[in-house]
């Protein structure tokens, strides 16, 4: 759940809204705890081009990622597990793999980003390929192309040792009356 803690994630399909309730009330007491930091997540998308930043205030102390994704609100994916909507699907780490260094100037630092859609796509593609060429077995190329009305960030803090989430946040991209 964030990183340290376990909530329920799998189960059967028709058991899925009860497990989310689960997943909800955990997290719900997750969030209810204080944090020494503070989370600011700006983007935007600009045809194909998304760009924006994390702003992020904290503890000096050595040893934190700082890790943004983006992800899609709703993929229309009907595979085998009878899940046909798939919920904020993460669609591309937009950091360095594993989240930028925690390298504060006077406890703060910015974290820019800029990413064309259509590479994330390609990147999506061939990441089917390389399952398909390994053996993994077949892939479908269903729902790899980013809807820009579903998109946004989710933007986290993380002890690099522990893999604890310290601090998280999130920003829909999609139309303003969505939000």
């Amino acid at each position: 759940m964030d990183g340290v803690r376990q909530a329920p994630g799998a189960g059967r399909w028709r058991d899925a809204e009860a497990i989310s309730q689960r997943v909800r009330s955990a997290v719900e007491g997750r969030l209810g705890q204080p944090t020494d930091w503070e989370l600011g997540l700006e983007g935007e998308i600009d045809g194909d081009t998304l760009r924006g930043a994390l702003d992020a205030l904290g503890p000096t102390e050595a040893g934190r990622r700082l890790v943004v994704v983006l992800t899609e609100r709703g993929v229309l994916f009907p595979g085998k597990t009878g899940v046909v909507v798939h919920r904020h699907l993460a669609r591309a780490e937009l950091t360095e793999t594993g989240g930028a260094a925690w390298d504060p100037l006077d406890g703060y630092q910015r974290v820019e980003f800029e990413v064309s859609l259509s590479e994330v796509t390609a990147d999506l593609e061939a990441h089917l390929d390389e399952l398909a060429r390994t053996g993994v077995g077949t892939t479908v190329r269903v729902s790899t192309r980013l809807d820009p009305a579903q998109l946004g960030l989710a933007a986290w803090v993380e002890d690099a040792a522990t893999g604890e989430v310290v601090q998280a946040t999130q920003l829909f991209l999609g139309p303003e009356q969505d939000r």
